[in-house]
């Protein structure tokens, strides 16, 4: 799926331009995968990586807008907002992911930023959970049905790349700027990844090759 690449793609520019945090995933991913193997059991539980792509998807997500809806009448809200029957409504949801009310210090990218929520609040806070304050799958009962399949297979992919992979930006510690387009974010398509194989008995040793 279209969505499902451009993201990783954002999550693979993040990775590369901070490479400091490869180390940390991948301890995470091998000691995951030695106790539960190359499961759905072991996704789960790789809670930093969960964590580090929600949070791209935070800073960087390829949709500014979310929850697009045609008024199918009209509707004065409580603040007295009159909207006309007919009328596309889309929830600002690069807003919201910028607001420091909402996501402390909203615009510094901290990957672990999910998984401290996530241990304080429990099984609620990851990549496929949805509230009113992360809206990239929607939310309520239109909430996105394949953000579980996305979800393991970014995870997957990610996962693979961390363990086999050292990986760096070509111009260091640069994210390449997105186009926008309406209220998409379309990743940088020049931008280039350098990937060097990390020593075979690394990835042969836990499975991941």
């Amino acid at each position: 799926m279209n969505s499902i690449s451009q993201t990783l793609t954002m999550v693979f520019y993040y990775l590369a331009a901070y490479p400091q945090y490869a180390a940390v995933l991948r301890d995470e991913i091998e000691s995951t995968v030695k106790e539960h193997g190359w499961t759905k059991t072991g996704l789960d539980a790789m809670s930093k990586l969960d964590s580090f792509v929600r949070e791209v998807m935070r800073v960087s997500g390829i949709f500014t807008g979310g929850l697009s809806r045609i008024a199918m009448k009209d509707y004065v809200f409580s603040n007295g907002t009159f909207i006309p029957a007919g009328t596309r409504v889309v929830a600002p949801t690069g807003a919201i992911y910028a607001d420091d009310s909402v996501y402390p210090n909203a615009k510094e990218f901290f990957p672990w930023r999910f998984y401290d929520l996530r241990n304080q609040a429990g099984e609620n806070v990851q990549v496929v959970s949805t509230s009113t304050n992360f809206l990239s799958f929607g939310h309520g009962r239109y909430a996105c049905p394949g953000r579980f399949f996305a979800s393991m297979e970014m995870k997957t992919i990610l996962a693979h790349v961390v363990v086999n992979y050292d990986v760096k930006m070509e111009k260091e510690g640069v994210i390449p700027p997105s186009t926008r387009i309406g209220h998409s974010c379309v990743p940088n398509t020049k931008a280039k990844v350098l990937l060097r194989k990390r020593f075979p008995e690394a990835s042969e040793s836990n499975g991941l090759h």
